[in-house]
């Protein structure tokens, strides 16, 4: 089925929905995030990509953890078992956590858990690390984006999810390259089904978000650097931004 969409109406609802924002926005507590993305936003998907180890995990807890602090109603899926160790770290924060078993995704079961919360935090989605010249992962990439995406709209949960993604995947994704690039269009897929699409690089302790899209904020033309604690799976307080 064909859908259609005016540009007027859409503009429209653009509006209204920044109209509603003290309902549909969700404050972080991160100053750097809230301004730049607007929080979290009720019926929307985030998401973070990164390579394997670049702390993709120790980031996600880090935001739900400050998430929690501000009062919400969070659940953190983790979908492998260091997870759960890092988990331990977490302290005394109002938070609930669930382990899937390694291959699955979110099932019904999940969905109807997840409906009782303000924010869910996902981690991870395309977990055998999508490249360019594997077309089954990135089909399975884009079906799991569109569950996330979906049951968000359908419940108005705010999601924060993270990508498995190889090298590759991170050029795709910003669409910066030619465009005979291989699966250019299955990237742009994933990207329109989210409000705002980051890459993540960790040097030392040093997280590095650049941001390649940003619906309901201006697009941040610095990269932003979020400290963390490693040994403690925390944000330090210095939290900043600057040039590259």
């Amino acid at each position: 089925m064909v859908e259609i969409i005016n540009f007027k109406d859409d503009a429209k609802m653009l509006e209204e929905e920044l109209a509603t924002r003290d309902e549909l926005f969700i404050e972080t507590g991160i100053e750097e995030w809230d301004a730049n993305f607007r929080g979290l936003q009720r019926g929307a998907l985030q998401i973070i990509a990164a390579a394997s180890g670049q702390g993709k995990t120790t980031f996600l807890l880090c935001m739900a953890r400050e998430i929690a602090k501000q009062g919400w109603n969070v659940l953190f899926v983790g979908t492998e078992d260091e997870t759960s160790v890092l988990y331990r770290h977490m302290g005394p924060v109002n938070l609930d956590y669930v382990l899937l078993p390694y291959g699955q995704f979110i099932d019904q079961e999940l969905k109807d858990i997840a409906s009782n919360y303000d924010v869910l935090i996902y981690d991870y989605i395309g977990a055998n690390g999508c490249q360019n010249t594997n077309v089954d992962q990135w089909q399975d990439l884009l079906y799991q984006t569109g569950v996330l995406d979906q049951f968000a709209k359908d419940q108005q949960v705010a999601i924060l999810t993270a990508i498995q993604a190889d090298d590759q995947l991170l050029e795709v994704l910003p669409q910066n390259i030619p465009e005979t690039k291989k699966y250019v269009s299955f990237s742009k897929h994933v990207i329109d089904k989210v409000t705002v699409a980051c890459y993540l690089k960790k040097e030392n302790d040093k997280v590095w978000l650049k941001c390649f899209k940003n619906r309901y904020g201006m697009m941040p033309h610095d990269l932003m650097l979020f400290e963390v604690d490693y040994a403690k799976k925390k944000f330090r307080t210095d939290i900043f931004t600057r040039n590259r």
